[in-house]
């Protein structure tokens, strides 16, 4: 018979230390939505220049998904698991400032590819510096925050990241457009063309970052004894014991991330063919639908998750993914639409979608584990999501329009084929797989 999942002993809350001042809370947040901020850009800046990449590197659809999908995300989900471990025993402060700085110098480093190949593997080293970043920041917040602000605070985290991928084709719409078209003289290096100094400039500012994190200070622990991190074995086994509900939190936000990785970094490329726009007039429409739409689902989620958790809801914290699935059926059409506004404003609806349901399923994990493996459960997901959502969402949607329809001109109906299955599975788990009922078999305590 399976062990309900518990919350963290009730010994352990009398050594727990107060909360942190709230300036100091939110300060550090607010760092840690800059650092976010800045790994989104660097990760999503090559959604804009599909066709100045494919043209240099004759890449197809299918490599092209490779590159921005599985080739950031094996190593991605590969160094996942030990880093969270780390995270779990060591200064997640420090861990985070080695990984900006990794993963900053090798996207500016990208931006002297001679090959495909070299552009691939600076990708994945990329996905190794950023895998430190999500189970360290989830794990700081929950030591900063008290439970009934943790659903704002991890939403504001998470509006950091929406920001950063809309922002990444903001920023890349308005250097593409100042840029000269034959390139730019940077000192010995000649004529580095438009996409190569997007990748130049893209991994700057985390450098100068590096200098802030210096400013925050590393929280206690709450609920968890020093040095007290759990073994992989006892980890892997409690998640084997609860694997109901668990699995259930992590598909759903599993499932979104697929369809909303594979929708987002193809969408400027939908308006390029579908309409005949050019690469920076697809970026502000796009950027903006994705700031927009991520902020107001993420705000609304996590104001709904903290008022149900005030009125003592057990299943407060996956409430949210439910509305958000239903929110991301009529969504998923939004490739098919025959008008570039049409297309946008479906695409934002897809975004507040996303937004609702993954928001949620960082915090509603944390929260069914004990404090000790906070770090490894968020570490797993992170596997989880890198391979299923960041590495095979963009791939598939490429791989349906080379194999399935054989055409660049059926892009929508590529995406439109990985979103719509993915809305109605979704739709099912949270509607009846994450009930009052499913919650009342565990005990769950959000005041810790």
């Amino acid at each position: 018979m399976a062990m309900p999942i518990v919350s963290p002993h009730p010994a352990d809350q009398s050594i727990a230390p107060e909360s942190p001042r709230a300036t100091a809370a939110w300060y550090a947040l607010a760092l840690l939505c800059i650092v976010t901020l800045l790994s989104q850009l660097d990760r999503h800046i090559t959604t804009i220049i599909v066709g100045p990449l494919k043209q240099e590197f004759a890449m197809s659809d299918t490599m092209f998904g490779l590159l921005h999908g599985y080739g950031f995300a094996i190593t991605y989900a590969i160094f996942g698991i030990p880093f969270g471990r780390l995270v779990d025993r060591k200064n997640r402060r420090n861990i985070i400032l080695f990984g900006l700085l990794g993963w900053s110098l090798l996207t500016s480093l990208s931006a002297f590819a001679g090959s495909y190949t070299q552009l691939l593997i600076l990708r994945t080293g990329v996905g190794i510096g950023e895998a430190v970043l999500g189970p360290a920041a989830y794990s700081l917040i929950i030591d900063f925050f008290e439970p009934h602000k943790r659903g704002r605070a991890t939403g504001a985290y998470y509006i950091a990241m929406s920001v950063g991928s809309g922002a990444s084709l903001l920023l890349g719409g308005l250097l593409l457009s100042q840029i000269p078209a034959a390139g730019l003289n940077l000192g010995g290096f000649q004529n580095l063309e438009p996409w190569r100094l997007l990748f130049l400039f893209a991994g700057l500012p985390g450098l100068f970052a590096c200098l802030l994190m210096l400013t925050m200070r590393e929280p206690t622990r709450r609920g968890a004894v020093a040095n007290n991190v759990a073994s992989i074995r006892d980890f892997l086994g409690y998640v084997w014991r609860n694997k109901g509900l668990l699995v259930r939190i992590s598909a759903s936000g599993t499932l979104a991330a697929m369809a909303g990785y594979g929708a987002g970094a193809w969408a400027p490329t939908l308006l390029q063919r579908n309409f005949g726009l050019s690469p920076a007039s697809t970026a502000w429409p796009i950027g903006t639908a994705m700031i927009i739409g991520s902020i107001a689902g993420t705000l609304l989620g996590g104001a709904m998750s903290d008022r149900m958790i005030k009125r003592g809801d057990l299943s407060a914290r996956t409430r949210p993914m439910l509305f958000g699935f239903i929110t991301y059926v009529p969504a998923a059409a939004f490739g098919l639409m025959g008008s570039p506004l049409f297309a946008v404003l479906g695409f934002g609806l897809l975004l507040f979608s996303v937004a609702m349901v993954q928001s949620a399923t960082p915090l509603a994990l944390q929260e069914a584990v004990p404090a000790n493996m906070r770090g490894q459960i968020i570490a797993l997901q992170y596997l989880i999501l890198a391979l299923v959502g960041i590495g095979l969402g963009p791939t598939l949607v490429g791989v349906i329009t080379d194999s399935l329809f054989k055409s660049g001109a059926m892009l929508g109906w590529s995406i439109f084929t990985l979103a719509m299955p993915v809305a109605l599975i979704g739709l099912l788990i949270c509607g009846f797989g994450l009930t009052e009922a499913a919650y009342r078999k565990g005990n769950i305590n959000h005041r810790e």
